[in-house]
């Protein structure tokens, strides 16, 4: 197991001590969870935050009353171009 380790490290040398050993192979095992936990949570997460951003959209959007989009504002720009 350690030479596996020693070998996709290259130069660095084996610790010697069992404790270091355990050490170092735990500190791999939840490096290695953490990346995993961290790469679901983005996946799952990007999905939810997504939809719900497009439905609070779609909620302010029905928010606004019908009458201002079938209507033309009496002010802006439009208003000064055909006077009425």
């Amino acid at each position: 197991m350690i030479a596996r380790i020693t070998g996709l490290f290259g130069s660095l040398p084996a610790p010697r001590s069992l404790r270091k050993q355990l050490l170092v192979i735990s500190l791999l095992i939840l490096s290695g969870l953490l990346l995993l936990i961290g790469v679901l949570q983005y996946v799952l997460m990007r999905d939810f935050i997504y939809s719900n951003r497009a439905e609070s959209m779609e909620a302010q959007i029905r928010s606004v009353p019908r009458e201002i989009f079938s209507n033309p504002p009496a002010w802006g720009p439009a208003a000064w171009m055909h006077p009425g």
